[in-house]
């Protein structure tokens, strides 16, 4: 499991608190998507608003709820490991090419 971040590097917000409107860090909870770039619809149910920071970086727990993990080995980069295999981290590449987001759950999914 990664690090537990006292303080959200993009805006300082503590954990539990909303992120600053112009924080490079905050996902909004419609799309998922850094919320400054978002392009937001109306069409969805659930609104343009900033996430919370809970410490970690987003999509972390998501890659850790799916198994999702990468490990950098010497002459061959960022390679798909499990959890317990020395060096594990959440293979956000992976997320963000392997699944969707889900606004009702406020998760990453995998694509059906």
């Amino acid at each position: 499991m990664s690090e537990i971040l006292p303080r959200c590097h993009g805006c300082g917000a503590a954990a539990g608190e909303v992120h600053d409107r112009v924080c490079d860090v905050a996902r909004c909870r419609a799309t998922g998507l850094q919320w400054v770039t978002c392009a937001h619809t109306a069409a969805s149910s659930v609104p343009h608003e900033r996430d919370v920071w809970t410490g970690r970086w987003p999509g972390e727990e998501d890659c850790e709820r799916l198994g999702w993990y990468v490990c950098l080995e010497p002459g061959r980069g960022w390679v798909p490991c499990d959890a317990t295999d020395a060096g594990a981290e959440p293979d956000l590449n992976r997320l963000f090419a392997e699944a969707v987001w889900d606004a009702p759950s406020g998760h990453w999914v995998p694509k059906s």
